[in-house]
């Protein structure tokens, strides 16, 4: 009823200017029209009303908020009051007989009504404005912020139009700048674009700019550091909006408010894959994915649905994450997963899901990642890591699965860490069970992940959305960095490759400056680091390093098909039946809860010599730092 309400003075209204319009058309029409050509009559006249109104109401014209007309409205409004227009012109054919003087009185409806109506709605918007100032004076003027805009496209434009629209906004945009010189000199919505970025110091200073808005969200990471810095030194607050589906106007535009690109902060172009070079092997096929909730499982997850897999099995140990993607395979992509709770250290809880689902392809990413707390829990890391690994990959030979693709991480290589260690030996089991089954096995190994949950860049704006301080390891430190997605594609593509444990590595480009990215977030969010925004340096922290490697030293990066993924080759490889003794030790071990022993076990193991058939060594004893411990006495202890 509300809505009837509403319509029914636009009705009345268009009806009176509808017959208004071909009242004047009819008078004007007898003035260049000979007295022998019939005019309309009022049967005829209501014919076109009803037309009109009709046109009108099927295009949705009187369901449009009238604050808020653009191109497309008035475009169907001419279109509505063109075709009304044919229709006099075919009404007047009919009653004259001819063409000859048919198109006067419509072509003077057409300005006459065209007038009188786009005037009721110019006058309604002209009015809702006006109410629009006298509520924002009511309420309190908001001192507006006199803003410089950094783009002038699409999402510039956006900008200054959501200000006009609300007078009530926070800001009013006084200029913009470009470095598309064609555009210099132009406006858009009566601001004028005044010059090229570089500028922009000299027009703070000219315009007395109190905030720079940065809306530019196809331009990539060095571009928006650098107009970052440049306004920077021209010590002025800097806002930037990354994309402009996700920008927030009016009110809420606050460095708190916005969005950060992670792809800006990775200080290289993200790389581009080509989802058909995995397909053959997804396709029609039963995948399973073990830690399917985290953020690269989820990521996984997301990729491999694109690519029409027959069954899609979700493994992980948290229900809430495991629910969340579900539904979102559910939404997004019409699917319909198998979500499982298991815990991947639980071998006949495995057993029992590989029977049933038998799948073809598994992708292992269930794992302890954080190395302060690996560092804190080494038989956490143990469990999960290690054994964990060892039960997807005895179970995929098992069952004879097609591929199995181990999710590794550069601190793999010389780990220093109870992550790095439990992730080296993980490769070491992968590599070892090699030609042993039916099964193609690849290893996968990657640096830091961009935007991961518990990862540098979600803690860093917390930090800053806390107000500081924003805390760094140390000044020097460096690490690898990519995207989730390329994490995820990386995996993909490694498992049309591997074959024989091969492990792939992205090109990352150089390692970043972990006090770049900090600074960079931090500008991102408007403030300058170290001035108004203070930055803390803790210290490294236990088990970190300050450079990751990606490869050993004995390891040869060679080719592959993709010219952005390197294969690792070495000629070493453990020989499973010794591996596996030293790795069911290091099971009993955990039992003892001795931390101490147990990382310095596993760190022994992960960087040891190659493990080799030693039939004259006596399989009860094992060497650890040179004190000789019987495994026997191990097992009473922990029994």
């Amino acid at each position: 009823m509300g809505k009837i309400k509403n319509l029914v003075p636009w009705v009345a209204l268009d009806i009176c200017g509808v017959a208004l319009a071909l009242y004047a058309s009819s008078c004007l029409r007898i003035l260049t029209v000979p007295h022998d050509v019939a005019s309309p009559n009022v049967a005829q006249l209501a014919l076109i009303e009803i037309a009109t109104l009709a046109l009108f109401g099927a295009s949705g014209l009187y369901i449009a908020h009238s604050r808020y007309l653009g191109i497309r409205d008035v475009a169907r409004f001419i279109t509505c009051v063109t075709i009304s227009s044919l229709c006099y012109v075919a009404l007047n054919a009919y009653v004259s007989h001819t063409f000859e003087h048919s198109l006067v009185g419509p072509g003077i409806f057409y300005f006459v009504c065209t007038s009188i109506l786009g005037s009721f709605r110019l006058l309604q918007r002209l009015v809702e404005v006006r109410n629009l100032e006298h509520e924002s004076e009511h309420l309190g003027r908001i001192p507006q912020l006199r803003t410089l805009v950094i783009g002038a496209g699409d999402a510039g434009e956006m900008i200054i139009s959501e200000s006009l629209r609300k007078p009530y906004a926070p800001f009013k945009v006084v200029g913009l700048l470009d470095d598309n010189i064609k555009k210099h000199g132009l406006t858009i919505h009566g601001v004028k674009v005044l010059g090229k970025t570089n500028q922009v110091g000299d027009f703070v200073r000219r315009l007395r700019v109190d905030q720079v808005l940065i809306a530019m969200p196809s331009a990539e990471g060095s571009v928006l550091r650098h107009i970052t810095e440049l306004c920077q030194n021209a010590k002025v607050k800097t806002l930037s909006l990354p994309s402009v589906t996700g920008m927030i106007v009016g009110a809420a535009i606050t460095p708190q408010a916005r969005g950060i690109d992670i792809a800006d902060l990775l200080q290289r172009p993200p790389t581009p894959f080509d989802p058909v070079a995995g397909m053959s092997y997804i396709a029609g096929q039963t995948i399973m994915i073990t830690g399917a909730g985290g953020s690269i499982g989820s990521e996984l997850v997301r990729q491999i649905a694109k690519l029409h897999p027959k069954r899609l099995i979700l493994l992980g140990s948290g229900e809430n994450s495991i629910f969340e993607i579900e539904q979102m395979l559910i939404q997004d992509y019409g699917l319909t997963p198998i979500p499982v709770i298991a815990d991947v250290r639980n071998r006949a809880r495995l057993d029992h899901l590989f029977d049933t689902f038998r799948p073809d392809v598994v992708f292992h990413a269930a794992a302890h990642k954080h190395v302060p707390l690996m560092e804190a829990n080494p038989v956490e890391a143990v469990r999960n890591n290690c054994i964990g690994t060892l039960n997807v990959v005895e179970l995929s030979a098992e069952y004879n699965v097609k591929h199995c693709i181990f999710v590794s991480t550069d601190k793999a290589v010389n780990p220093s860490s109870v992550m790095g260690a439990s992730k080296r030996l993980s490769e070491r089991i992968v590599v070892a069970h090699t030609g042993k089954s039916a099964t193609e096995f690849a290893i996968v190994r990657f640096g830091n992940v961009l935007g991961s949950r518990g990862s540098l860049i979600p803690c860093l704006k917390n930090q800053i959305m806390r107000g500081g301080p924003v805390r760094i390891t140390h000044p020097e430190m460096t690490r690898f960095f990519m995207t989730i997605p390329e994490a995820a594609q990386l995996i993909v593509q490694a498992g049309a490759m591997g074959k024989e444990g091969e492990i792939f590595i992205l090109d990352m480009g150089d390692p970043v400056s972990i006090k770049e990215i900090a600074y960079d977030v931090i500008r991102l969010h408007g403030h300058i680091p170290e001035k108004t925004m203070k930055v803390v340096f803790t210290g490294t922290r236990p088990g970190e390093k300050l450079h990751e490697e990606l490869a050993y030293s004995s390891e040869e990066l060679l080719p592959t098909d993709h010219n952005r993924i390197r294969m690792v080759s070495s000629s070493e490889k453990d020989a499973l039946g010794p591996l596996l003794k030293e790795v069911r030790f290091l099971e009993e071990l955990c039992k003892t809860e001795d931390s101490g022993l147990i990382r310095d076990r596993l760190l022994n193991l992960a960087t040891s010599p190659t493990f080799v058939e030693q039939s004259h060594v006596d399989p009860k004893t094992i060497y650890l730092q040179g004190a000789v411990i019987e495994t026997e006495g191990v097992s009473n202890r922990v029994a």
